[in-house]
């Protein structure tokens, strides 16, 4: 009988994702894949995840990923990269279900696009109905598209209270007494941004704030602040900049308002609290 999960994971975000996940995979071994050349994920870092993983990459995909009787292959993005091209590839040949599991609301965030969820998997589960009826809309087959819901938030939902912000803003070294507009930024150039968008974001903020307001920036993960802290340096000096390992959630908690891009994740977050 099957009983392994290979999970393939791209950033330290799917890392904390699949905690939230392995409470539905009771009776399975889950088993994490990442690939040798990603800037984001290197052995160290694997070492001390909650569940084994095995390294590859498009030219090498060791026996040690398909050891024992694997019964599915998760993807958290699919995007049309070697990578997880070649990792699908294997899949179908040696007859195992493919499964894509929508981490980012890509058809709520993107005007209709999609990108992360392109390649063909058996089965590509959605956060939502809008989310189905895009990616079909976009050209998809029908079939491939389930609707269970976004599973990745672990954080509150429901406003915090006033004991709860102030608590989070002593961890997050902010002053309790002051109120938090919290900015989520990236200094990395993504597909039809340039980096004068977010300067300039960063720059609308800073003047743009009431002066009793703390200025508080988190980075994605990925990012690293030797990227970021020349736009903070130039736009913005007296913001506040958390390392990218900060969980959202706290950043959220200690909160009162919300700046940010609309095709980030975190709009939808800082909706449900």
């Amino acid at each position: 009988m099957a009983n392994t999960i290979l999970y393939y994971v791209v950033s330290p975000v799917h890392l904390h994702n699949t905690g939230l996940l392995a409470p539905e995979f009771a009776g399975w071994d889950l088993r994490l894949a990442y690939e040798s050349h990603s800037p984001w994920l290197d052995m160290q870092t694997m070492q001390r995840a909650a569940f084994p993983s095995v390294m590859f990459s498009a030219e090498d995909l060791p026996s040690a990923l398909w050891e024992g009787d694997v019964g599915a292959v998760v993807f958290s993005t699919l995007q049309p990269r070697p990578g997880p091209l070649a990792l699908l590839e294997q899949a179908v040949q040696r007859g195992i279900p493919t499964v894509g599991i929508e981490e980012s609301n890509q058809v709520a965030l993107n005007l209709g696009t999609v990108n992360n969820y392109v390649l063909p998997a058996d089965h590509v589960l959605t956060a939502s109905q809008h989310e189905r009826r895009g990616m079909i809309a976009a050209g998809f087959p029908e079939r491939r598209f389930q609707v269970t819901g976004w599973p990745f938030y672990g954080g509150k939902t429901g406003p915090a209270t006033e004991v709860e912000r102030r608590e989070s803003k002593k961890r997050l070294a902010l002053d309790p007494d002051r109120p938090v507009a919290a900015l989520t930024l990236t200094g990395l150039h993504d597909a039809g941004e340039s980096p004068a968008v977010r300067e300039r974001q960063l720059s609308l903020a800073a003047q743009g704030l009431p002066q009793e307001y703390q200025l508080v920036i988190k980075p994605h993960p990925i990012e690293p602040l030797t990227s970021l802290s020349p736009f903070v340096e130039r736009c913005a000096p007296a913001a506040h900049v958390l390392e990218g390992n900060v969980r959202i959630e706290e950043l959220l908690r200690a909160s009162d308002v919300l700046l940010n891009r609309g095709v980030s994740q975190v709009c939808i977050e800082a909706l449900l609290q």
